[in-house]
């Protein structure tokens, strides 16, 4: 099996896409992401109160001046992703393999640093954003995280299509996220515990078990959809 090419990239439009979309986004966990996107830059707080073209400028204004600000040290930002995703690579892609037992339909993955701490993936397009901070979120979990939404809704659109409202397998592929990764060797890779949103806590917990309980991944999801 071939796997996918990786590539880290800094791409400032599309760091102010990351902010756009999250501006108005209601996440189906509940949680305000827009709060969690703006944490270290309480000056864009009330920017979703503003009117549209209000909200351009600044979006403009900010993403421009932060990135010329910052140029050196997201410079560094990238290397040093770059240099840490190489180290479990390949690893990764082998228990991939192992638990989905299924090729990979894309040859390539972009995935965009962020200097906001919101992180969202595009499965029509291919891409996803990681910290670029590597202090506070590990960028190893992060990008697992998301390449494991991609491999997951691939599996579930050839063996289980149409067995899930929407709502429902968005919660499913958050939930089997957080068990994997809080699973040899996957923990290990992530350096990291991975935590479930808090309206996920108890269904984590019983498909976490069911999960223990099952032979293969087919076993588990056929399980779990009569559990959800």
């Amino acid at each position: 099996m071939t796997n996918p090419k990786i590539t880290f990239k800094l791409n400032k439009e599309k760091d102010k896409e990351n902010l756009r979309f999250f501006i108005n986004y209601k996440s189906r966990s509940g949680t305000d992401s827009y709060e969690a996107l703006v944490f270290d830059y309480p000056e864009l707080k009330n920017l979703r109160d503003l009117p549209k073209e209000k909200q351009e400028k600044i979006i403009n204004k900010f993403v421009e001046d932060k990135y010329k600000e910052l140029s050196e040290e997201l410079q560094l930002n990238l290397k040093e992703a770059i240099r840490i995703w190489k180290t479990i690579e390949s690893y990764f892609f082998q228990e991939v393999q192992k638990l989905f037992n299924h090729s990979w339909s894309r040859k390539e993955f972009t995935v965009y640093l962020t200097i906001f701490d919101r992180f969202r993936y595009d499965l029509e397009n291919g891409f996803f954003f990681v910290p670029r901070n590597t202090k506070r979120r590990s960028i190893t979990k992060v990008a697992m995280h998301e390449l494991l939404h991609f491999m997951f809704f691939e599996y579930w659109k050839k063996h289980f299509e149409g067995r899930l409202s929407e709502d429902k397998l968005w919660d499913l592929s958050e939930i089997f996220d957080v068990i994997i990764l809080n699973k040899e060797p996957w923990i290990k890779f992530a350096g990291q515990k991975s935590q479930s949103y808090p309206a996920h806590e108890q269904k984590y917990k019983e498909l976490n078990e069911l999960f223990n309980k099952s032979k293969d991944l087919k076993e588990f999801l056929e399980k779990a959809v009569k559990l959800l």
